[in-house]
């Protein structure tokens, strides 16, 4: 019996030794030699070494400590490189963690997949990169590909893509495939260019990151990606923008994350890009510039959505890039500006639920649209829904263009450009000559020509505007342009702010589609005389009206009552009603609806 239980006890031993390593068989901890700038060199080919030896599926684990490393980091598909704190595991490096086929085409099939980099903190050698430093005369090198700019192209911290061909094709390869960034630290102390770039890239998760101090371009920086997500980032004082979108990107999802002071350095830096690329002072100091928190530039974007944000700029700031160009004979002092969101060149995407505050007086506009080109591939922004925001402007700050409509198409549903149930506040300056809300215009001519806008849906928005003159200022402005299609209806004014409904150049609209409900006051309605009514276009799309998919009622020449029983609005404060242009089921879930608030 002895002999039995001590053969069990070994086997046992032996079981439990073989799974200890198997289980951390791959993993492994790399030793670097801390504290020690002479050591970059040998740190780097260190790490490299381990990167080149793992094993598919091995962890690669960074100790805690300070690091210097000089030199690319090529890394390779199939492992995971941590760092065993994200606070206390520091690299300092001059080159970047890059894919091996940066320089190889997508259409090679080429790429890195399931790699994995989290829990660590980086920051750009002090002593061997340069700072991005827009008021030093060494800025008027950048772009000739001297010494300031020659370390910043392509050197992100991060940059798993391809080379890019120079032409755009609709079916370019997603080779760089399973990718996830997470509990990062870049600090690019006014260095570098961008956190995070990805290019060709698919199922990718950018999650739980601090980027911050980028120099000369974005925090995250997409291009030809599809299936991305980027969630629960903190991106702060960053060159350009702080989410880079360009050219053919699919399925982007953007959320909750914290987005502060973009377009810091970059209207300098492109300023003298275009002198030393060989345009005149002259026509370079007439440049503007107004890059965005968000900036989805297309043209072939699509599916962009963009929720529960909040993207601000610091109270009362104004753009740095400014004071620097008048010391250069740039008289326009606002040729740089803030926009919270652009989306040209965009299509089928969302704007939902984000907090934009942009109390500066060098704001441009909360959101944008227009055409973009690339080669022959030209797009109009179209079926972009901007629902539920707080947009705000401070009484310190001024805004140019609250939202500013170049271009855009609709989709074959009719759906253009939606503004929908947003609140509005207002309470500086609006200072376009009309103190309009909404600018519709043509913009440049693209590869079609110059592009009347299809369709401007603008319903059931929250308006409050300090000091709105009644006699001077309107809603809306069709500049030099046509508008084929105007919806709306349900907007509703507060703090005094005057109902302002009147349009400039309504003669360039075509078709407008208006209803009006009458004030409702909910406890005496429902005992006296149980109906909503109001007026709508008399030629109006929309033919009936439903509440929860029960109550039923047909506009007729342009007059509408609804019947409202009491259990569809105990307890509530408003009604939605939705509104459609033929009782069929798949109209039941049309996307245009009228919001009456109860007076109580």
């Amino acid at each position: 019996m002895k002999t039995i239980a001590k053969i069990w006890g070994a086997f046992m031993i032996l079981l439990f030794a073989t799974l200890f390593f198997s289980i951390n068989a791959n993993a492994s901890t790399v030793s670097l030699v801390p504290n020690n700038e002479s050591a970059a060199t040998q740190n780097k080919a260190t790490l490299q070494k381990a990167i080149n030896a793992a094993s598919t599926g091995e962890t690669i684990t960074i100790p805690k400590g300070t690091y210097y490393l000089s030199g690319e980091i090529m890394v390779k598909s199939n492992i995971t490189i941590q760092g065993e704190d994200m606070y206390a595991t520091k690299l300092y490096i001059d080159k970047g963690f890059v894919s091996p086929y940066i320089q190889i085409p997508a259409d090679t099939g080429l790429g890195v997949s399931n790699l994995t980099m989290k829990n660590m903190s980086m920051g750009m050698n002090p002593n061997t990169v340069p700072t991005i430093d827009i008021n030093a005369d060494a800025i008027q090198e950048y772009g000739k590909g001297t010494a300031l700019d020659t370390n910043k192209k392509n050197f992100s911290f991060i940059e798993i893509s391809n080379k890019y061909s120079g032409k755009y094709t609709p079916n370019t390869p997603r080779t760089n495939k399973n990718l996830t960034f997470s509990n990062l630290i870049l600090d690019g102390e006014l260095k570098g260019d961008s956190g995070i770039f990805l290019g060709d890239a698919e199922n990718v998760t950018v999650t739980n990151n601090t980027i911050k101090n980028i120099g000369a371009k974005n925090g995250i920086s997409l291009q030809t990606s599809s299936d991305i997500t980027i969630k629960n980032n903190t991106i702060t004082n960053v060159g350009r923008s702080s989410i880079f979108m360009y050219l053919g990107n699919k399925n982007i999802t953007i959320e909750n994350n914290n987005m502060k002071d973009w377009l810091q350095r970059f209207g300098v830096l492109h300023y003298f890009q275009l002198i030393n690329e060989g345009m005149t002072k002259e026509k370079a100091s007439q440049t503007t510039n107004n890059d965005s928190g968000i900036y989805s530039y297309g043209p072939a974007n699509e599916g962009i959505f963009i929720k529960n944000n909040q993207l601000s700029v610091s109270e009362g700031k104004k753009n740095p890039n400014n004071a620097v160009l008048a010391k250069y004979g740039v008289t326009n002092t606002q040729s740089i500006m803030y926009s919270a969101i652009r989306l040209p060149g965009t299509k089928d995407s969302e704007v939902i639920g984000n907090d934009v505050q942009l109390t500066s007086p060098d704001a441009y506009s909360f959101l944008d649209v227009n055409i973009k080109s690339e080669g022959t591939l030209e797009q109009g922004s179209k079926n972009i829904y901007i629902k539920q925001n707080t947009f705000t402007v401070g009484s310190s700050g001024t805004i140019m263009y609250p939202f500013r409509i170049f271009n855009a198409e609709a989709d074959e549903n009719s759906n253009g450009i939606i503004i929908d149930e947003n609140t509005i506040d207002i309470q500086g300056d609006i200072w376009n000559y009309f103190k309009t809300i909404v600018e519709v215009r043509k913009g440049d001519p693209g590869l079609r020509g110059s592009i009347d806008t299809q369709s401007l849906t603008f319903i059931n928005n929250l308006i409050s505007v300090k000091d709105w003159p009644i006699k001077t200022s309107k809603w809306l402005y069709v500049n030099g342009c046509k508008l084929d299609v105007l919806e709306f209806w349900g907007n509703r004014f507060k703090d005094n702010t005057p109902e302002i409904l009147d349009i400039i150049g309504s003669e360039n609209i075509n078709k407008t589609y208006t209803m009006k409900l009458n004030p409702y006051f909910l406890n005496y309605e429902q005992l006296a005389n149980p109906y909503i009514t109001g007026t709508a276009t008399k030629d109006s799309i929309y033919k009936i009206t439903r509440i929860n998919d029960i109550a039923q009622a047909n506009i007729v020449d342009g007059k509408v009552m609804m019947y409202l029983k009491p259990d569809q609005v105990k307890g509530k404060d408003r009604v939605e009603i939705k509104l459609m242009k033929e009782n069929t089921l798949a109209e039941r879930t049309t996307n245009r609806a009228y919001i009456l608030y109860f007076n109580q």
